[in-house]
């Protein structure tokens, strides 16, 4: 299984380039092996997966569990050279500045209408921070949007 991901990933040409050692066990079933840009991990509960990466986009797709599969291909041309793509539960923003940054789809609708990366608030800076167990604030540019009590609101710097 770990060669058949390699391989829809695009063998050496891919993202992860050639492998840098031999797969290593994690027990009697369960392996990992890391490439020049990441690392396939093997489990017998969970087959093959690509658990990290060196290209910043990939990785900030990988740990952010709540962006589920994408909706579209990564999209560039954006002002200041930005990307984005969008994923079933979230987005991903990227800029030379600030790199990925997701963000979840919740606060889509507010962001649109402000006008996404070309108004007041601007660009993504950071991942979303915890306020409690079901409120965050994510700050952009030139403000932060909230979920407070599932209410979405913005707050201008």
């Amino acid at each position: 299984e770990l060669w058949a991901l390699y391989g829809s990933l695009g063998y050496e040409n891919g993202i992860l380039g050639y492998p840098k050692a031999a797969a290593v066990a994690i027990n009697s079933t369960d392996y990992t092996q890391q490439f020049e840009g990441g690392t396939i991990t093997y489990t017998q509960a969970g087959g093959a997966r690509l658990t990290s990466a060196t290209d910043p986009w990939t990785n900030t797709i990988l740990t952010t569990t709540y962006l589920g599969s994408p909706t579209r291909g990564k999209a560039c041309g954006l002002v200041r050279s930005g990307c984005w793509q969008s994923f079933q539960g979230g987005y991903v923003y990227s800029t030379p500045t600030y790199g990925p940054v997701a963000f979840k789809s919740e606060l889509w609708a507010l962001y649109g209408s402000l006008g996404y990366e070309n108004g007041i608030l601007g660009y993504p800076k950071a991942a979303a921070v915890a306020i409690n167990s079901t409120d965050y604030s994510q700050e952009f540019e030139g403000g932060f949007i909230r979920n407070l009590s599932g209410q979405i609101s913005y707050r201008l710097k």
